[in-house]
């Protein structure tokens, strides 16, 4: 009896420290990311890296690959990076559907993407392309050409 009850507490002790180690390595590691947040490319390599052996915290990793994703976006203007980031965000919903952060973001990025794709449809079935107005022309005024005999 009092040698069972000394494995299990050994054994709890051992889980224990199994569950400190791994809190001590996602600790450096988010305090490693956080160092390096404004540098896109190493801050998405230290998040990628967690996603393979933390579950616990998979969800805010991937949460965090969709704020630096994003951010690099910006940075270049592209929009394949935008859309890779709202993937991310989605996937950090699906992975906890209670995460209210990542649907906030979701929503707000989904909203700007399809406003960007609109406004790129627009500008592309514009005959023009350039919506200024020449010198000397007001907005939205066209001026008189007359036609020649």
């Amino acid at each position: 009896m009092f040698a069972s009850i000394a494995v299990l507490s050994l054994v709890s002790a051992l889980f224990s420290f199994i569950r400190l180690e791994r809190d001590r390595r996602e600790y450096e590691l988010l305090a490693r990311a956080y160092e390096v947040r404004t540098s896109y490319n190493a801050s998405f390599k230290i998040y990628a890296e967690a996603l393979g052996w933390s579950r616990r915290y998979r969800h805010i990793f991937l949460y965090n690959l969709g704020n630096t994703t994003f951010n690099k976006a910006v940075a270049e203007k592209s929009l394949p990076a935008l859309k890779s980031a709202l993937e991310y965000y989605n996937e950090a919903i699906r992975m906890n559907p209670y995460f209210m952060e990542a649907k906030k973001n979701a929503e707000i990025l989904n909203k700007f993407i399809s406003g960007l794709e609109v406004r790129s449809r627009n500008l592309a079935e514009e005959p023009n392309g350039d919506r200024r107005p020449q010198r000397g022309q007001k907005p939205g005024i066209t001026p008189y050409e007359p036609t020649k005999p």
